[in-house]
């Protein structure tokens, strides 16, 4: 995949092999036909938690299944409009790609419910060639190359496009800019040290594949101010035309529950509030 206005294809080895047009589709273990067995489509980077969401999920419901499907997170949403599949759920990496869908009518007005919130930081890689701190020095003519996603087609890039505005530095780096089709790419190259720099979400991908990526590679340089950019939200919603809302419901309530917003916590998706403070002798 050539730079360009497009966006990632997710790692499959571990051995930092990136395959920069490679997919991370994995079909449904079950049959989607059952009457019980509910569909929901999951970006990638969130296969390790929603895998343990689906085995608790199904541990309370006995008479359930959930079947996970994976793929890039901007894919999905075109497997919904473009191709027609009809999942009764739909996990989205922020606001961008659920607002497609909600804006197609494929999810109904009030239907995107919040469930975590993801931070978005600048990284680079571990020997930082371009010499960068903070995001002003992406200004340094060391820095030839940002790798970024797509802002048009992925919530990473859409924030990140966001925070440069913001810090006045968006149209003063546009020319050193390469934007790729998901996420995951623009990380292999810089942990490839094909790019000095890029943005993404501090625990996916960076942390949340079980196919780790090469974390070793690449370094964190610092978060990118809270008030520069939307919240960035993880996002779920109930298909319009889904097959079992009333299961696709319950499943959405069991994220929000204090138990799902612990298993989500503990698998990397910070949780949407933050936890209160165990109460101590002193505040009692």
């Amino acid at each position: 995949m050539s730079p360009g206005k497009g966006w990632v294809g997710w790692i499959v080895a571990a051995g930092i092999s990136l395959g920069l047009g490679a997919g991370c589709t994995k079909a449904p273990s079950g049959a989607g036909a059952e009457a019980n067995a509910l569909t929901v489509y999951v970006p990638c980077g969130m296969e390790l938690p929603f895998m343990a969401a689906k085995e608790a999920f199904e541990k309370a419901h006995a008479d359930a299944t959930v079947n996970v499907v994976l793929d890039n997170g901007n894919v999905l949403v075109r497997r919904i409009l473009d191709k027609g599949e009809t999942p009764d759920l739909v996990v989205s990496p922020g606001t961008l790609e659920v607002k497609k869908l909600e804006d197609a009518g494929a999810v109904a007005a009030g239907a995107i419910q919040p469930f975590g919130r993801f931070e978005l930081v600048l990284f680079a890689p571990r020997g930082n060639p371009g010499g960068v701190a903070t995001m002003a020095d992406l200004l340094k003519p060391e820095v030839k190359n940002i790798a970024i996603a797509d802002p048009v087609e992925n919530s990473v890039g859409y924030y990140t496009k966001q925070a440069l505005e913001k810090a006045g530095l968006w149209n003063k780096v546009q020319d050193k800019m390469t934007f790729w089709d998901h996420p995951i790419t623009a990380y292999g190259h810089v942990a490839q040290e094909r790019a000095q720099a890029s943005f993404a979400y501090r625990s996916c991908p960076l942390k949340t594949a079980p196919q780790k990526l090469e974390y070793s590679r690449v370094r964190i340089l610092e978060s990118v101010p809270e008030d520069s950019y939307d919240p960035a939200f993880a996002c779920i919603a109930t298909l319009a035309k889904a097959a079992h809302p009333q299961l696709a419901g319950e499943f959405v309530q069991f994220l929000l529950s204090p138990e799902g917003q612990d298993l989500l916590d503990s698998h990397d998706i910070p949780r949407l509030e933050p936890k209160a403070p165990a109460a101590t002798a002193q505040n009692k």
